[in-house]
């Protein structure tokens, strides 16, 4: 492979360095390169603004841009989840209290039929009662007699 160098000023050597250590080509500049450069001087001015646009306090900001709009989300969806909770506690207090309801009803139900209960065995213990006198009257009057 025939290699030709050009010698260069201080600047364009300095220039092709930092061109090397950024990723450029490895290989020497030819008479070709060189006249290649020059013709796209304009499109590396173009590069040279996109490559302005990339900066770190330009990645920043697009950084900060997309946390804003995720926060933005965010936000928007802890309103929803907030207004369904808010929609769903009154649908379950609403429950809640009509279950109470029915308990209360049927605890009253049971308190009476409880109640129908006792006064029955009060009346049957009354029946049993004036039933042993009975018995015992007639014995008495059985062992009198004889």
């Amino acid at each position: 492979m025939d290699r030709t160098y050009i010698r260069m000023s201080g600047a364009a050597g300095l220039s092709a360095a930092r061109r090397r250590r950024a990723g450029g080509s490895e290989t020497p500049l030819t008479n070709e390169k060189i006249q290649q450069g020059q013709l796209d001087k304009s499109s590396s001015v173009q590069k040279t603004g996109l490559a302005n646009q990339i900066t770190p306090y330009n990645i920043l900001r697009s950084h900060e841009n997309r946390l804003n709009t995720i926060s933005d989300v965010v936000k928007e969806l802890e309103t929803k989840v907030d207004s369904k909770l808010e929609s769903n506690k009154d649908v379950v207090y609403n429950n809640i209290e009509t279950k109470v309801s029915d308990l209360e009803t049927e605890m009253r139900n049971m308190k009476d039929v409880i109640q129908k209960i006792q006064s029955f065995v009060m009346e049957i213990n009354v029946t049993m009662l004036n039933l042993q006198r009975t018995v015992l009257d007639i014995e008495k009057l059985d062992t009198i007699k004889q």
